[in-house]
């Protein structure tokens, strides 16, 4: 995937090998930290997703809308709606400072005002803004002997809060293309495991329907076609490095091992058997990607933003209420190692009603648990 790295075993923080005690498991995601991703000489880090692909999916678009790149929300907005906010103030004490003090002391509340609003801020320019606007609020000198506003002062200060936030701007549009791209790359590279997993899927179910039908031995150049199938698939899966589809690759794999031994047997029903399984537990990683893809993103996404609706959670308890009738009637998780449906079904349930219970947070977590139990 380029610059977007998924570790195929234990690395450390960097991405190097590592086999210390903090080493990061395999499947986890690793993005490149994008607020140094370009300075020379600079470590490079990495944004860490032990949640898997769609995880570092998730965190792209909420980065992007979150800084205003998408949407009619975001950082970009706000800072925009600041520096108005902050040059009306500087218009009322430029022009007006002298006539109307009344007008001074309402254009400096709304600088305290706007330093307040400032208050939760954690990127350090926006900080040293912040501070700026609280000084600049409450700049006075004194004139035979009673407290008169510092404009000239006033207006430095806030010319350095102006500086910061504009500052800030260009930070953020400097790290939009590079998160935009990593967006990209992540969702690549989804397509190109999903196009993988529908071939096997296709492949795994042919032959096991082939070999439910067959009567007769296996010819050697019947073998030699089926076990370069077999290879083909195999290969599909082996190069799946990723959560959440890595266990589902080992699984299948798992499964078409047993298969191999059963036809080596000369039984082919169990053999197809076994294929079925296979091709059972990497459709129902397809149906995880469906369920991200109509569920979990856009609820995820609305949640995060604080613009989820009442009506929202009317939509997507429609939507769950259809997708639960679905899947109990056509999940199948026969013969698999630990039970998918119940698990699947349960979870949506539980979503269903911290929705209709005004829960949106709630029910955010409990549609990504329904996510993972595919």
């Amino acid at each position: 995937m380029e610059r977007c790295v998924i570790p195929a075993g234990a690395m450390d923080r960097k991405g190097t090998i590592s086999q210390k005690d903090k080493s990061i498991p395999a499947g986890t995601v690793l993005v490149p930290h994008w607020d140094d991703y370009d300075a020379p000489g600079a470590e490079k880090l990495f944004h860490l997703f032990p949640g898997g692909i769609f995880e570092a999916l998730r965190s792209m678009m909420h980065a992007l809308f979150g800084y205003g790149a998408r949407g009619k929300h975001g950082e970009l907005r706000q800072i925009d709606a600041l520096v108005k906010r902050i040059d009306a103030a500087v218009d009322t004490l430029l022009q007006r400072h002298e006539l109307m003090p009344f007008a001074v002391e309402k254009a400096q509340q709304e600088l305290a005002s706007i330093a307040t609003d400032l208050d939760t801020v954690r990127n350090r320019r926006k900080v040293n803004a912040r501070d700026a606007l609280v000084k600049s609020s409450a700049l006075t000198i004194s004139y035979r002997n009673a407290p008169r506003r510092n404009v000239p002062a006033t207006i430095r200060r806030i010319d350095g809060a102006k500086n910061r936030l504009g500052g800030r701007s260009r930070e953020i549009h400097h790290i939009v293309p590079h998160v935009a791209f990593f967006e990209q790359a992540l969702a690549s590279e989804i397509g190109r495991m999903i196009r993988g997993l529908e071939n096997a899927v296709v492949t795994l179910l042919v032959e096991s329907s082939r070999l439910e039908r067959r009567k007769t031995p296996y010819s050697e150049g019947e073998r030699r076609i089926f076990f370069r199938r077999y290879r083909d698939v195999g290969a599909v899966l082996e190069n799946i490095r990723c959560v959440p589809f890595l266990r589902a690759a080992h699984l299948a794999r798992a499964d078409m091992g047993e298969a191999a031994k059963f036809l080596d047997a000369g039984n082919y029903g169990k053999a197809a058997l076994s294929l079925k399984r296979a091709a059972r537990g990497l459709k129902c990683k397809l149906a995880q990607v469906y369920f991200e893809r109509t569920i979990v993103f856009p609820m995820s996404l609305r949640i995060g933003l604080g613009v989820f609706s009442a009506a929202d959670a009317e939509r997507f308890a429609k939507k769950l209420t259809k997708i639960r009738i679905s899947a109990d009637a056509r999940l199948d998780d026969e013969g698999f190692r630990a039970p998918v449906k119940m698990r699947f079904i349960s979870a949506i349930g539980e979503a269903i009603i911290s929705l209709e219970a005004g829960e949106y947070r709630a029910a955010k977590d409990k549609v990504k648990r329904a996510s993972r139990a595919l």
